[in-house]
């Protein structure tokens, strides 16, 4: 019986092609976005799992004032003298580390390139267990050691054993390779965040003065969203502990003139660190995009079972016919729902089609690594298949179910029945959230137009910025390197800056009136 009625199906596919097509087609782009969605959100919230430690490991932010005026919700970020608190206070921590990343000038024998540098901890060997290929986990023991990713190896010695081998940081500081590790995988935070600092190098943060005279263990004057602090707590702990005691160190040792700009330490599982930035700015992005996904789904859906339904009263003499020879309603409810189904499983096959399309060329544009792995995704895509294929079809398949097979037959149902006040009801919200999804993309178009507008206060297409000035050879002759650059011609003007306006960088500093006289 079930083989008959999939042969039905496909019977009635074949003989209404167009009124099959717009259905297939129709429900393929709501599945498109929907299972992308889906895809995206799990692949943001399964970020750093391949760590073991992942699950007992969390991350501090800064809660921001909203009356500071700073812009941000809060920052991926505190202050890094926070950690010496914290390993002073917190005894059952099992560990904690900070890092300050930077870029820098790495040579080894007269090939130099700039490369990403963390200053970190030697807990952070601890925290996350990475895959050695030479050396160990002590190897930030050493206050001049520098671990080494795997592809940064390959630059600078090929496939040779560096261990031991001498680099310079800035043609200054001499640093001996400890260890060499494999590269972080992409779906990791250390590579995917927005600041563009992939993990390459890691150096102990004791040498930090030394290097670049910038203390970190009392620094209360420097914020940076690239810069974070892991905390690492045993199995027995969780996060509402850590958050109590994290409450506790902001109490008592931030002063009035911090608690001005920062209202709290927010404690977050590391699975969220690679949506810092999204947090920084209060946007729930990846929630958005899930509710766009069903919501589209559900218009889908909804615009299916009107066609559907149309459809059905074309069929009013058939349905008459079947329930006049015996046919029970549930046997023409199941017929109705499987063929709804079956068109359902067109329209997945062509969305799963189009994702292997648009993943790839996603990824490319993102430097994310998102796969539609079949073999996890399966039951999941099964499941939304069924449910899909019963929600579309099950009220056009109850209301033709109803039909009087004598008024069927006379056909008189399609001369003089109206819709149904359920259908109108569906043709009312189906309209409703179609004009609610154009309004926010009105409205979010509206926005960067604004945003691109309000940042035009000075020629941005003309002003080009000079990167890695922060040497002491070119610092000494700024005057020198000023006058080349205004006798170039083109140049119109030159100057020099601590940082790039609007960049993602707080930095304080205290000035003083000097007395008269």
């Amino acid at each position: 019986m079930f083989m008959n009625y999939i042969t039905i199906a496909f019977r009635n596919i074949a003989q209404n092609k167009l009124y099959a097509a717009i259905n297939i087609i129709g429900l393929s782009m709501g599945l498109v976005l929907y299972v992308f969605g889906g895809l995206l959100a799990d692949y943001e919230h399964s970020h750093d799992t391949m760590f073991k430690n992942h699950d007992r490991t969390y991350t501090l932010r800064s809660e921001v004032d909203p009356n500071s005026g700073f812009g941000l919700k809060q920052g991926s970020m505190i202050y890094s003298a926070v950690t010496p608190i914290i390993k002073a206070e917190l005894s059952e921590v099992d560990a904690v580390a900070r890092t300050k990343t930077r870029e820098y000038l790495l040579t080894f024998e007269g090939k130099s390139l700039y490369q990403t540098v963390r200053f970190s901890d030697p807990d952070i060997l601890k925290i996350f267990d990475f895959n050695y290929i030479y050396g160990n986990d002590k190897a930030l023991n050493n206050a001049t050691s520098i671990v080494i990713t795997e592809s940064v190896s390959k630059k600078f010695f090929n496939d040779e054993n560096p261990v031991g081998k001498t680099v310079t940081l800035n043609n200054e500081h001499a640093l001996q390779i400890g260890a060499v590790i494999k590269d972080v995988a992409q779906n990791s935070h250390f590579n995917s965040s927005l600041y563009g600092y992939p993990l390459e190098t890691l150096i102990p943060i004791n040498v930090m003065e030394t290097i670049t005279g910038f203390n970190p263990d009392t620094n209360w004057g420097s914020l940076r969203g690239h810069d974070l602090t892991y905390v690492m707590l045993p199995e027995t702990l969780d996060s509402e502990w850590l958050q109590t005691q994290m409450d506790g160190i902001y109490d008592r040792h931030y002063t009035i003139d911090k608690k001005e700009l920062i209202s709290n330490i927010l404690v977050y599982p590391l699975v969220e660190a690679n949506l810092g930035f999204l947090a920084s700015m209060g946007v729930p992005a990846i929630e958005i995009i899930g509710s766009l996904g069903y919501l589209v789904l559900l218009i889908a859906c909804i615009n299916y079972a009107n066609l559907a339904t149309a459809q059905s009263m074309k069929r009013t003499r058939e349905i008459g016919l079947r329930k006049t020879l015996g046919a029970k309603p549930v046997q023409l409810l199941t017929q109705f729902i499987v063929e709804s189904t079956t068109l359902t499983i067109f329209a997945m096959l062509l969305t799963l089609t189009s994702l292997e399309l648009l993943i790839p060329t996603f990824n490319a544009a993102t430097g994310k690594i998102l796969t539609l792995n079949y073999v996890i995704v399966l039951p999941w895509i099964l499941a939304i298949t069924i449910m899909v294929g019963f929600l579309s079809g099950a009220y056009p398949a109850y209301l033709i179910t109803k039909i009087n097979p004598i008024e069927a037959l006379k056909d008189g149902i399609r001369k003089g029945r109206s819709s149904t006040w359920v259908r109108s009801i569906m043709i009312g919200v189906q309209f409703t959230i179609s004009v609610f999804m154009m309004a926010m993309l009105f409205v979010v178009f509206a926005q960067n137009k604004n945003v691109i507008e309000s940042s035009n206060i000075f020629p941005k297409d003309k002003i080009y910025v000079l990167e890695k000035l922060d040497d002491k050879n070119i610092q000494n002759r700024q005057e020198t390197l000023k006058n080349e650059m205004l006798a170039l011609s083109g140049v119109d003007d030159y100057s020099y800056s601590l940082f790039v306006p609007f960049e993602d960088l707080n930095a304080t500093f205290k000035s003083y009136k000097e007395p008269d006289g």
